[in-house]
């Protein structure tokens, strides 16, 4: 088993589909793109990471439609959703960030 290698590092990882934000609560979007995260560490090695791509920048502009939320920005006013909040977290946890004081 395993994951396949292709070369120097795994090609690319496509998330597709109806990912809904969840508005004020603790967003399904936000659990699921996290949990991509978790596992695109935990699972490939470091010399085949590829890196993570998302295909548009705002859910207006994106081409699986605004409707699906399949973003990390929102379309309307260019907001960060909580998907955004919930990855950029993980990472600097898990590069010994401080999430809430990386930007100072």
């Amino acid at each position: 088993a395993g994951v396949p290698h292709y070369g120097q590092g795994l090609p690319f990882i496509q998330v597709q589909g109806a990912a809904p934000d969840g508005g004020e609560q603790v967003p399904p979007q936000a659990e699921l793109y996290k949990y991509i995260f978790q596992k695109y560490i935990e699972i490939v090695p470091e010399a085949q990471r590829g890196g993570i791509t998302f295909w548009g920048f705002n859910d207006k502009d994106s081409w699986v439609g605004e409707s699906n939320h399949p973003l990390l920005w929102s379309g309307k006013n260019y907001a960060k959703k909580p998907a955004y909040d919930a990855i950029y977290i993980y990472l600097c946890e898990l590069a010994g960030i401080d999430p809430y004081k990386a930007s100072e």
